[in-house]
C-alpha cells in the first residue's frame, strides 16, 4: 500500500465524526438559502448531493488544518460560487468532444482514476470567443466536477467492503505536438483558482513527453504553486509508467498496451455521472438541464461575481463558532477516554 494513501485514509477515518458535524451543518445552511434564494427542489437536491460527498469534506477539513469554522466558510462560499455558476447545469461547446483531448480511463497501481489530458489536441479559439480562458472554463468546470463525484463513488465503494478510501486523482498530461499550448500562463493561473475549489482532488501530476521547450513555462508556473502542489509535479519517461500504472492499464501511445482509443460513444464516466444527458444542438452539450436554467437578479450573487477569484471566507447564518466549540469538546472527550483506557 502506498504510503500516502495508506494516510490519507487514517486521517479520513479519525476525522470522520468531524465530517458529519459539517455535513449536518451545511444541511442547516442550505435551508436557508433554499429560502434567501427561492431556489426549486431541483437545485435544493442538487446542493444536498454537493455535501453528501464526505470525500470532498473531508478535503476541504484537511486543506484548512481541520479547522471547523475556516472549513464551513470556504464549503458556504464554494456553494455559492456552485449556485452562481450554476455547477449543476452547465453548456459545453461541442468541439470539445470530437476529439481526445481530456478524459479518464483505468486507474494506477493505487487505485486512483486517472486523468489523460492531450494538449496537442487542445481546441483553437472559434471566432465568436475573445477570450481563451472564458472559453475552456466550462470544460474545466466540468472535469473536476466529474473527478469529484467519481472519487466519492470508488470512495463509497471501498468503505462498504472496509478497504482504504480513495479520496483523489492521478493526471497524465502529454505535452507531445503540444504546438497550440499557449507559452505563458494564461491558461494556467485561472486553472488554480478553479482548483481551490476543489481542494486536493489531484493526488499526483505526471508530465509526459516534456521538453526543454516547456522548461520556461515550468519555471513560471512554479512561481505560483505552492511546495505541497510544485512536490506533486513529476517528470517521467515512458518506460517508467509502468514502475506506476500497470502496464495493461497504459495506453499504446504511452509505451503500454492498452489499444483504448477514446471516444465520447465510449466514454464509462461521463456517461457514467449522467453528465452528457443530452446534446441540444450542433455547437452545443447540455447536461443534466432542466427546462430553464437557474436565474437569479444580476445583484444576487455579486460577491461571487466571479469563478476566477481566491477563496473567500465568509460568514455563515448559524454560528460556526459553536460547531467549532462542539468539535473541541468532542475532541476533549475522546483523548479522556483515550488516557482511561491506557492508563
Amino acid at each position: 500500500m502506498d504510503k500516502r494513501q495508506a494516510e490519507l485514509h487514517r486521517l479520513y477515518k479519525e476525522h470522520e465524526y468531524m465530517i458529519d458535524n459539517v455535513r449536518r451543518t451545511l444541511k442547516k445552511e442550505i435551508a436557508t438559502l433554499v429560502e434567501e434564494y427561492d431556489l426549486t427542489s431541483e437545485e435544493a437536491n442538487h446542493l444536498n448531493e454537493f455535501i453528501q460527498d464526505k470525500a470532498t469534506l473531508f478535503r476541504y477539513l484537511r486543506k484548512n488544518n481541520f479547522s471547523v469554522p475556516t472549513t464551513l466558510s470556504l464549503l458556504l462560499d464554494t456553494i455559492k460560487w456552485r449556485m452562481h455558476q450554476e455547477v449543476d447545469y452547465s453548456m459545453l461547446e461541442h468541439e470539445f468532444f470530437t476529439r481526445p483531448l481530456v478524459y479518464f480511463h483505468k486507474f494506477d497501481k493505487y487505485h486512483r482514476p486517472i486523468l489523460i489530458i492531450h494538449l496537442s489536441q487542445l481546441p483553437t479559439l472559434p471566432s465568436s470567443s475573445t477570450d481563451l480562458v472564458e472559453y475552456l472554463s466550462p470544460l474545466i468546470i466540468f472535469v473536476l466536477e466529474t473527478a469529484r463525484k467519481l472519487v466519492w463513488d470508488l470512495c463509497k465503494q471501498r468503505i462498504e467492503v472496509n478497504d482504504v478510501s480513495i479520496l483523489e486523482t492521478v493526471v497524465l498530461i502529454d505535452f507531445k505536438n503540444a504546438s497550440s499550448l499557449p507559452m505563458d500562463i494564461t491558461l494556467f493561473k485561472p486553472l488554480i483558482s478553479l482548483l481551490r475549489r476543489y481542494p486536493g482532488i489531484i493526488g499526483t501530476v505526471y508530465l509526459l513527453n516534456f521538453s526543454w521547450v516547456y522548461q520556461g513555462l515550468w519555471q513560471m508556473c512554479k512561481l505560483v504553486l505552492s511546495e505541497e502542489a510544485k512536490l506533486k509535479v513529476n517528470f517521467p519517461k515512458l518506460h517508467e509508467l509502468q514502475e506506476l500504472i500497470e502496464p495493461k492499464d497504459i495506453l499504446k501511445v504511452f509505451g503500454g498496451q492498452d489499444p483504448f482509443e477514446w471516444s465520447i460513444e465510449h466514454d464509462n464516466y461521463y456517461q457514467r455521472f449522467n453528465l452528457l444527458s443530452r446534446c441540444n444542438s450542433a455547437t452545443s452539450v447540455y447536461y443534466d438541464a432542466p427546462n430553464g436554467l437557474l436565474s437569479r437578479p444580476s445583484s444576487a450573487f455579486s460577491h461571487y461575481e466571479t469563478p476566477l477569484g481566491p477563496l473567500t471566507p465568509i460568514t455563515s447564518h448559524s454560528n460556526l463558532l459553536f460547531l467549532s466549540m462542539q468539535s473541541a469538546n468532542t475532541n476533549k472527550t475522546v483523548n479522556k477516554l483515550q488516557d482511561l483506557f491506557t492508563t
